[in-house]
């Protein structure tokens, strides 16, 4: 046995020798692979602008729908009624036309004759006050413009009649000429129903009188509050979606109410009436979210959906690519944009973000952006 150790220890040395260096080969070959594939290719992509609409988000709530009193500003006969009960009528479409009282002649110093300038100023008055109103809503959007020109023309007619008497002396030579006469046509400040209707025709009406009642035609309203400048966007017919009970309801505002506040005007009341039917039943005082598109955009920063990343507390992270390593930065985001979100915070100008299989990447790892 020493004798066969003796013999051939010198090639098992030999042999031991290349058997190493074969495995030191085979160990490089394995671990060649590994370093090289250590640098992880990466998709990246840059922050986009995209057009977001601007969308006018309220809380509010269920009530039982309101009317509007259609009522007249100026005193006179009845002459023409264009409406009946039930009658679906727009905003602006004629209701009645009035025409002023005839006025006899009398002596100038009788109460009647004091009586005879009063009534036109009064009315004049009235016309004047719901002029300036209708200005107000007009210059911020709340009304339509032909609303405003009809408070123009009553009020121009009103001015008419306070003139004429005025100038107008109570004389026998003035006692043969009959009054002159303009017609006033009161129209729908909204759309809706008519309900209520008490006129009849040449019946004599008095100033502030209520002639009939415009509802939407509805027993529920959407009722919500709006600032000054939301009404640059939104106004009478104004589309919007009513989240309520687990349900989405399309709707449309028909009303805008200005609730005054030390003698400005603070706030709008806006009523939405609903234009779908409801899979379920609401109940005054439920609470409702309301959606209103207004056809404006805004331009926002988004980047994809695959190049955001979330964890378990909901905060949000990008990975930026960053002298060829994976840089992770916390970001604030805000609505989804189809395949995008909109990224509210301040990201630098011209930055990679790493895009797709954000789970394997860590923070400060090496990497290579794909061209």
């Amino acid at each position: 046995m020493g004798k066969f150790i003796k013999k051939y220890r010198y090639p098992a040395i030999i042999i031991a020798f290349f058997l190493l260096l074969m495995l030191l080969f085979s160990f490089a070959l394995y671990t060649k692979p590994l370093y090289s594939h250590s640098i992880a290719q990466v998709n990246t992509v840059t922050v986009t602008p995209l057009n977001k609409p601007i969308q006018i988000i309220r809380q509010g709530s269920v009530a039982s729908a309101s009317a509007l009193p259609v009522t007249i500003e100026s005193s006179g006969c009845l002459s023409e009624i264009y409406v009946t009960n039930g009658q679906f009528v727009k905003a602006g479409q004629p209701l009645f036309k009035i025409l002023p009282s005839a006025e006899a002649p009398v002596d100038p110093a009788s109460p009647a004759a004091i009586g005879h300038t009063a009534q036109p100023q009064t009315d004049y008055e009235a016309a004047l006050k719901e002029f300036n109103r209708n200005k107000y809503l007009y210059d911020i959007g709340g009304i339509p413009r032909r609303q405003l020109e009809d408070a123009a023309n009553r009020l121009q007619e009103a001015q008419n009649r306070l003139t004429q008497s005025q100038n107008q002396a109570p004389t026998a030579a003035s006692a043969s000429s009959p009054s002159v006469t303009s017609a006033t046509t009161i129209t729908a400040a909204v759309d809706g129903i008519i309900s209520g209707l008490t006129a009849t025709a040449n019946m004599t009406v008095q100033a502030g009188q209520q002639l009939a009642v415009l509802g939407n035609g509805q027993t529920l309203d959407i009722v919500f509050t709006l600032n000054q400048n939301d009404l640059y966007m939104v106004h009478l017919g104004t589309p919007g979606t009513i989240e309520a009970a687990n349900q989405e309801i399309a709707g449309q505002v028909y009303l805008l109410e200005p609730k005054v506040e030390g003698n400005q005007i603070a706030s709008f009341q806006a009523h939405m009436k609903l234009t779908t039917s409801l899979p379920e039943p609401l109940k005054p005082g439920m609470p409702v979210q309301v959606y209103i598109n207004t056809g404006k955009y805004t331009t926002v920063a988004a980047l994809p959906t695959t190049a955001i990343l979330q964890d378990s507390q909901g905060r949000h992270f990008v990975y930026q690519a960053i002298n060829s390593k994976a840089v992770r930065q916390e970001i604030t985001v805000g609505e989804t944009l189809g395949e995008f979100v909109e990224i509210t915070s301040d990201l630098p100008e011209g930055c990679l973000i790493i895009m797709g299989n954000l789970d394997t990447i860590k923070d400060g790892v090496a990497i290579e952006p794909l061209p």
